[in-house]
C-alpha cells in the first residue's frame, strides 16, 4: 500500500452504504498465534536494535515523502506504537524474524506539522517487507483499510470529488471502541479520514464493525 493514493469512482447518492470484507484469506497472516515467549524476547531485541530503527524511520521518510501536501523538508521523530508481532518466529542464528507479522506508528514533522505514518511489517523466507498503511489514528487491520480506500472516492464532495487522484492524508478515531479493545468480539469504532486532492480536502467518515468472520464497515457521511 504505498501512498493511499485512490483511483475516483462514483456514486449516484451520497446515503449510508455497507460494505462486508472477508478476512480470513486476506488477513490470515496477521490472525495468528502470539509468539513463544524466548521469540517474544528476540522480537522486542531485534524492534530495539538501531539495524530495524534505522529502516523503518527511512521507510517512514519515504511514505511521508509520497503523500500530499508537497513538503520539501521532513525529519522522523520517534516511533510512538508498536503492536505485538502475530506468530513471529526466528531460525536458529538469525538476527531478525523469518515469520510473522507487526504494525508500527512512527511521527515524521513536515513543514511545521506533525503526521503519524503507519507501517505494517510481514517477515518470511525471502525477508521482512514493509506495507504503508492510511496515516494517522487509524484501528483498521490493512485489509479494511484497503477495502474501504477502494470505495471512499465515491463519498468525496466539493473541489475533491472531481478530482481524478486523491490521497487519504489522515485519520481520526472520533469514536473508539468499548474499552479501546479492537479484537472484542462485538468491537465497533467510528473514525474520521481526510481526503486530498486537486487543492481541494474532505472528511469522509467510517463505522467499523469487525468479528471472527469478516467485517462490516459503513460510510457514515461524506462532505
Amino acid at each position: 500500500m504505498p501512498a493511499m493514493i485512490l483511483p475516483h469512482a462514483s456514486a449516484d447518492s451520497h446515503h449510508r452504504r455497507r460494505y462486508r470484507v472477508v478476512l480470513p484469506l486476506l488477513c490470515a497472516v496477521f490472525a495468528g498465534t502470539a509468539p513463544a515467549a524466548a521469540d517474544q524476547a528476540r522480537f522486542d531485541r531485534f524492534a530495539d536494535s538501531p539495524d530495524h530503527l534505522g529502516r523503518a524511520a527511512a521507510a517512514a521518510l519515504a511514505a511521508d515523502a509520497a503523500m500530499p501536501p508537497a513538503c520539501g523538508e521532513r525529519t522522523v521523530g520517534e516511533r510512538t506504537a508498536i503492536e505485538p508481532p502475530v506468530a513471529a518466529r526466528f531460525d536458529t542464528g538469525a538476527a531478525q524474524p523469518t515469520a510473522g507479522a507487526w504494525w508500527e506508528r512512527w511521527q515524521v514533522r513536515r513543514c511545521g506539522q506533525a503526521r503519524m505514518v503507519n507501517l505494517h511489517f510481514v517477515a518470511d523466507a525471502a525477508g521482512i517487507s514493509v506495507d504503508v498503511g492510511i496515516p494517522g489514528e487509524t484501528l483498521a487491520q490493512p485489509v479494511l483499510q484497503h477495502g474501504a480506500v477502494e470505495v471512499l472516492t465515491a463519498f468525496a464532495e466539493g473541489t475533491v470529488a472531481e478530482c481524478p487522484e486523491l490521497a487519504v492524508v489522515d485519520s481520526r478515531v472520533v469514536d473508539p471502541p468499548a474499552g479501546g479493545v479492537v479484537a472484542a468480539p462485538d468491537a465497533a469504532w467510528t473514525e474520521r479520514w481526510t481526503l486530498m486532492g486537486c487543492g481541494g480536502r474532505d472528511e469522509v467518515t467510517i463505522r467499523f464493525h469487525p468479528d471472527q468472520a469478516a467485517s462490516l464497515f459503513e460510510i457514515v457521511g461524506g462532505g
